[in-house]
């Protein structure tokens, strides 16, 4: 039981934590204050349990690190023999709304508060300097991809891309960058190979079924621009969409021979290694697709080179 000095002073303690501008009530008897980023729990009742069950002249204080996980840490604080507990707990709280005067407040706290706000610094610094940094590495990012659209360059475009992505830009930043690799990529593609789409589109001009002939220039223009865009030309798969197209022609009522001679610059532009194993691999059902009239071109075409 307390005493009617300890009382009357933890019924004056309640009173003055209430009015006090530092120290709020966390509930348990447990009230708090800040210090910066070092946050400072005085635990009443435990603090009057242990004077009251152990003669234990310390108060029940803890310090934490606001905004982290870092585990609170238990400092030793005597009260004076002289003076009831609850008139301790009193004035710890009066030291708080003093501004914790150095000279007065435990040497115990003020060290383990000031460790705390020193990290906290470095910690803020630290943030402040990377925050910094991926500013500067954005704002390059944006020259470089402005740079980049300037250029009209497919390789540069693709490289600026991916350099802003590393960098963190969002995906609306970089959407002018990859209209422009579009633009670009669709411009090399009929740099290098204007002269087939040409050659297609004059056939679709007298295939007996225009729109699959049209659907033919569509693939091959689309797979010339997606190749060009991932800066891959001249993939095997274009080869393979190459000879599919040559049937798909010869099928909309258009003459074997005439769109074979008009593909054959394309099937030049591959090593005969690449043509003869395409060959093979359209005849795997599932791989090349299994597609033996594609197989034929191809093999038509290498069987012409060897002659």
């Amino acid at each position: 039981m307390l005493d009617d000095g300890n009382l009357r002073a933890v019924e004056y303690l309640e009173k003055i934590a209430a009015q006090s501008k530092h120290f709020k009530h966390q509930g348990g008897g447990r009230i708090i204050t800040r210090r910066g980023a070092a946050y400072v729990i005085l635990d009443v009742p435990r603090s009057l349990r242990s004077w009251i069950h152990c003669n234990d002249p310390h108060l029940s204080v803890r310090i934490g690190w606001s905004g982290t996980r870092m585990p609170e840490e238990i400092v030793c604080v005597r009260m004076n023999d002289d003076k009831p507990l609850g008139d301790a707990c009193v004035s710890f709280v009066k030291l708080a709304d003093c501004g914790w005067p150095r000279h007065y407040v435990p040497a115990t706290i003020t060290v383990v508060v000031d460790e705390i706000n020193r990290r906290e610094a470095l910690r803020r610094q630290a943030e402040l300097k990377k925050r910094a940094e991926e500013t500067k590495r954005k704002r390059n990012a944006h020259i470089s991809l402005l740079s980049a659209i300037g250029s009209k360059d497919v390789a540069i475009l693709r490289s600026a891309i991916e350099r802003a992505r590393e960098d963190g830009l969002r995906p609306l930043e970089i959407a002018p960058a990859r209209e422009a690799l579009s633009a670009a990529a669709e411009a090399h593609a009929d740099l290098h190979f204007g002269w087939l789409f040409e050659f297609v589109r004059d056939l679709a001009k007298r295939a007996a079924d225009r729109k699959q002939a049209e659907k033919v220039l569509r693939d091959i223009s689309n797979r010339a621009i997606e190749d060009a865009v991932h800066g891959i030309p001249l993939t095997t798969g274009f080869l393979l969409l190459a000879a599919n197209s040559v049937t798909r022609l010869v099928k909309c009522g258009l003459g074997i021979k005439d769109v074979e001679t008009g593909f054959k610059p394309l099937f030049d532009k591959f090593s005969p290694w690449a043509i003869a194993a395409m060959s093979q691999l359209w005849m795997v059902p599932g791989v090349g697709g299994g597609g033996v009239l594609e197989a034929e071109v191809l093999d038509r075409y290498r069987r012409s080179q060897v002659c």
